[in-house]
């Protein structure tokens, strides 16, 4: 990697500051930050003209007029589908993938099913569809299924009974020592509640977007909030605050969940992961990991293209302050801020001039 800089050293002999000791600041410009975001997703320009949500990679018997539509396997394919919506798999691959199980075993979809199926042949469909943690996803796919029929007549909308909120729903559906559904915790709650609202299952619904990677990394690219220190694990104290002030946001502004959602979401996932300072490489040296990154030469023209496919098509490049690599988040669980020193670049032609 030519121009490398090290990263701080992650590796798991290192102490990083404990979360209570973190300083976490909201911008007093958070809310013009989201307006602008907002405004841009609501006028349909770059990059939301050209992106395809994955979960549009369904069964064609979810759509309407489908035979599943609506139905009780319709619910069940997100329930599932959730399982992958971890980050160790890119998020179209585990939509394609679960709807070509779908449509070879609609009944790994009936939760009365589900329930009494034998976990070895779920692993061995998940196998043959190239999805992994086979063994995780078959446990807690029967056992979810399993209480599902014991404490919701079978039925996942049943968790949605009643205006829940989404405190209540958190309660009733987030892992905790035996309580709640397996792999679930606040992030995939709000992500069932997503999936629920945007097909039209279950309307009415409000929740927080999930605080997933990409909605970090816009969040503090950007300085809508910032953390002191800025190199740290994930951790729920952070999560929360993020939680809160999109919470805010959205009551103040009356914004729909979902198009906010998607708007931080789909920037993130197709303009930032394009540009090269949010990318890294990490290396094993013995029990240590360190983690590299190329340091932005604004006479490399291909740091100059990759400039051009992201932040100079990007609604809020004023903003922005920060890269944020992904590569240490998903493999150590640390988010790392990088200051963006270079704004100006060579000139050249370019595709997306």
């Amino acid at each position: 990697m030519p121009n490398a800089e090290k990263l701080p050293d992650n590796s798991k002999n290192q102490e990083l500051p404990p979360e209570i000791n973190q300083n976490i600041t909201i911008n007093p410009k958070a809310y013009e930050i989201l307006d602008v975001l907002m405004d841009g997703y609501d006028r349909n320009i770059v990059p939301y003209c050209e992106v395809v949500l994955p979960q549009e990679l369904k069964p064609d018997s979810l759509r309407p007029g489908g035979e599943y539509h609506g139905q009780h396997e319709h619910y069940m394919y997100f329930w599932n589908v959730c399982s992958y919506m971890s980050g160790r798999i890119k998020s179209d691959l585990a939509f394609k993938q679960m709807t070509a199980i779908f449509n070879e075993r609609p009944d790994l979809f009936n939760c009365q099913i589900l329930a009494q199926t034998d976990q070895s042949e779920i692993i061995e469909v998940l196998t043959k569809h190239r999805l992994g943690r086979q063994g995780l996803v078959a446990k807690n796919w029967t056992e979810n299924a399993q209480k599902l029929v014991n404490e919701y007549e079978g039925d996942p909308k049943n968790l949605f009974k009643n205006e829940a909120t989404y405190d209540d729903c958190v309660d009733k559906i987030k892992n905790d020592k035996g309580k709640g559904f397996r792999g679930f915790q606040e992030k995939m709650t709000s992500m069932i509640m997503y999936y629920f609202a945007d097909e039209g299952l279950v309307p009415g619904l409000k929740f927080p977007p999930p605080i997933d990677f990409h909605v970090q990394r816009i969040a503090l690219a950007t300085e809508m909030i910032t953390i002191d220190p800025n190199n740290f694990r994930k951790n729920v104290i952070f999560e929360n605050a993020l939680r809160n002030l999109f919470n805010e946001y959205i009551e103040s502004r009356k914004i729909n969940t979902l198009h906010l959602t998607n708007a931080i979401w789909q920037l993130s996932s197709t303009l930032c992961n394009k540009n090269i300072g949010n990318t890294s490489a990490t290396d094993r040296s013995g029990d240590r990991l360190a983690s590299t990154y190329e340091k932005i030469d604004p006479n490399n023209m291909r740091h100059a293209e990759s400039w051009r496919r992201s932040c100079g098509r990007c609604i809020l490049s004023a903003y922005c302050r920060h890269y944020v690599p992904s590569g240490t988040y998903y493999t150590q669980g640390v988010i790392q801020l990088v200051d963006k020193t270079v704004t100006e670049f060579a000139t050249q032609v370019s595709l997306f001039d």
